[in-house]
């Protein structure tokens, strides 16, 4: 069943509020990390070589090393509290579209329509600018500065005269590519929701909402974990309980389990 607006917007909300909670905590545990190398690199004299024959050189390598680690791991938490904040925006500014969003594939086709819209205008611009055409391309909407400078018979340095080759490639790939996810999109919210169980553990097949949610009712063995981890599965807060998007990885798991209860 595709969700409603309305719920689509509390769960919109709810994965903000995820994300930004998870920023902060990355931030925190970067800080921590980065304020620890600090104070640990501190205790080394400036310049202090380290001295191999000396009886404390393991020690002194390991805190080394440890000070590295730690420097590594502040930067790489930094990075990531970076992309979710990112990733937060996005849903904030409501530029990303998601699957289970049901107005998908509304956005989708007057996403593609723009970038259509987009390589025309880039085409006919090259072809105007070819033609040394004035009228055509004020007609197109460019700035009577920015046609003067095209049509300027100066040689230009870079970005060049109009639009590059590689401008209209990659426009072109962006349309197929979102014409594929619109149609992939259509035919998953199309898909009728399935409950199964399976040696008593709860499987939901939800489509239109983008994930398979299993429901273990206990908690799992660690090489369980480690298995539904490898496919695109993650812990939610009930016991036991794990979601993943709805794709073949994640349904490959649930397709074993089957197998598994079959022999």
């Amino acid at each position: 069943m595709t969700l409603t607006i309305e719920e689509y917007e509390a769960k919109r909300t709810a994965r903000y509020n995820r994300l930004i909670n998870a920023a902060t905590k990355a931030e925190t545990e970067s800080a921590s990390k980065l304020e620890t190398a600090h104070k640990m690199a501190d205790c080394i004299p400036f310049g202090q070589p380290m001295m191999p024959d000396h009886y404390s050189y393991n020690r002194d390598r390991n805190f080394r090393n440890n000070i590295k680690n730690k420097y590594r791991k502040g930067y790489e938490l930094a990075k990531q509290a970076e992309e979710y904040r990112s990733r937060a925006a996005s849903i904030e500014s409501n530029s990303a579209i998601y699957s289970d969003n049901p107005q998908a594939v509304d956005l989708l086709t007057e996403k593609i329509a723009k970038m259509e819209a987009h390589q025309e205008l880039m085409k006919a611009t090259n072809k105007a600018i070819k033609k040394n055409d004035r009228a055509a391309l004020l007609k197109l909407g460019h700035a009577e500065s920015l046609v003067n400078r095209w049509l300027d018979p100066a040689p230009m340095e870079w970005p060049g005269k109009g639009y590059a080759a590689f401008e209209l490639t990659n426009n072109n790939a962006n349309i197929r590519t979102a014409k594929k996810r619109a149609a992939l999109v259509e035919k998953k919210q199309s898909i009728p929701d399935k409950d199964e169980e399976i040696n008593g553990v709860k499987i939901e097949w939800r489509a239109s909402e983008n994930r398979i949610r299993i429901d273990f009712g206990q908690r799992v063995p660690l090489d369980t974990y480690k298995t539904l981890k490898s496919h695109g599965y993650r812990a939610m807060k009930e016991e036991g309980v794990f979601s993943a998007f709805y794709n073949y990885h994640a349904g490959e798991f649930v397709t074993n389990l089957r197998k598994e209860a079959t022999k």
